[in-house]
C-alpha cells in the first residue's frame, strides 16, 4: 500500500511540476520618441493574456513620476524607488507573471542597479517589448536605444519590437508591409537593423485608434481591450437594460457609451492575439 501510495505521488509531483510555468518577467520600454504606446501595450495585450494564461496571475508595475496620473498600474515606483522595484521582480513566484513599464530616461539606470545583482536570473527580464511609432523620423535614435539594451546585456533573441499607431488605411492596402520590405525608407533601414541584430520584429502592428485614448485612465483591469473582447457582443446593453427596468437612467448611458468602446475593441482581438503568440509561444 505504501509503495502504491509513493508511485501515486511521485506521479502527481511530476505532473504538478510539468504543468508549472516558470516565473515571467517582462519589461515594456521604449526609445526617446513621441507617444510609443510603452502603456498601451503592457496594459491592452501583455498583461491580460498573460494574467489569463498564468494561474498565478500577472502585475503590472511601472517605474514613473509619482505625480503622474494614471490608474493602469497596480504598482508604481519612482526613480528612488528602484531597489524596491526589483526587490518586487524578484519576488515574482511560479505560475506568475509581472510586466514591467520603464521609459527611456530610466533604462539605463534600472539596468545599472540590474548589473550590481551579479546576473541572478530572478532579476532578469526573459522577454523584452519595444514598441515603435510606425511614423516619425527618429528611427536613427531608436537604432541608438536598441544598440544601448544590447550593451546592457539583454539578449537579442528575447527583444520584440512592434509598430504602433499604424492607420487601418495603410495597413489594409498593404503599405505597411511593403515599408518594412522594400524601398529605402526609415521603416526599411531600421527594420534592416533590426534583423542584422538578431532583434525579432513583429509582423502585426497595432492599428491606430482613439479607443487607447478613451480607456487610458479607465481604473483597474476591466477596461483593457483585451478584457473587453471577452466579454460576449452584447454585454453591455443587457446591463445597460437592466439599468433602465431599476430606473438609473445615468448607469444605463454609461452602459451603452461603453458598449460603443466594446464594439471597437473586438476589432483588435485577432491581431492581439497574433501579437501575444508571436513573443511567448
Amino acid at each position: 500500500m505504501n509503495s502504491l501510495t509513493n508511485a501515486v505521488e511521485e506521479v502527481i509531483e511530476v505532473t504538478e511540476a510539468r504543468d508549472s510555468l516558470p516565473p515571467c518577467r517582462v519589461l515594456v520600454t521604449s526609445g526617446p520618441t513621441t507617444n510609443p504606446g510603452k502603456s498601451a501595450v503592457a496594459r491592452h495585450i501583455i498583461k491580460p493574456i498573460l494574467a489569463k494564461n498564468y494561474s498565478g496571475g500577472a502585475r503590472f508595475i511601472a517605474i514613473e513620476d509619482k505625480d503622474r496620473l494614471s490608474n493602469s498600474e497596480d504598482v508604481r515606483y519612482s526613480i528612488d524607488e528602484i531597489p524596491e522595484m526589483l526587490l518586487d521582480l524578484g519576488m515574482t513566484d511560479d505560475d506568475e507573471a509581472v510586466v514591467t513599464e520603464i521609459g527611456a530616461e530610466l533604462f539605463s539606470l534600472t539596468m545599472e542597479s540590474l548589473a550590481l545583482l551579479d546576473g541572478n536570473k530572478r532579476f532578469t527580464f526573459d522577454k523584452v517589448i519595444v514598441p515603435v511609432p510606425y511614423a516619425g523620423d527618429k528611427k536613427d535614435v531608436m537604432m541608438v536605444f536598441m544598440q544601448k539594451i544590447i550593451k546592457s546585456g539583454v539578449d537579442p533573441k528575447t527583444i520584440y519590437v512592434i509598430f504602433n499607431h499604424v492607420p487601418n488605411t495603410a495597413y489594409m492596402r498593404g503599405d505597411f508591409e511593403k515599408s518594412l520590405t522594400s524601398g529605402n525608407g526609415d521603416n526599411k533601414l531600421f527594420v534592416d537593423f533590426l534583423n542584422e541584430k538578431g532583434i525579432n520584429v513583429c509582423p502585426t502592428p497595432i492599428i491606430q485608434s482613439d479607443i487607447f485614448k478613451t480607456l487610458r485612465n479607465m481604473p483597474g483591469d476591466n477596461f483593457s481591450i483585451t478584457a473587453f473582447c471577452q466579454l460576449e457582443q452584447n454585454h453591455f446593453l443587457k446591463i445597460a437594460k437592466r439599468a433602465k427596468k431599476m430606473g438609473d437612467d445615468n448607469a444605463a448611458d454609461a452602459a451603452i457609451a461603453i458598449d460603443a468602446l466594446h464594439s471597437q475593441a473586438a476589432n483588435f482581438k485577432e491581431s492581439f492575439s497574433k501579437i501575444y503568440s508571436f513573443i511567448f509561444e
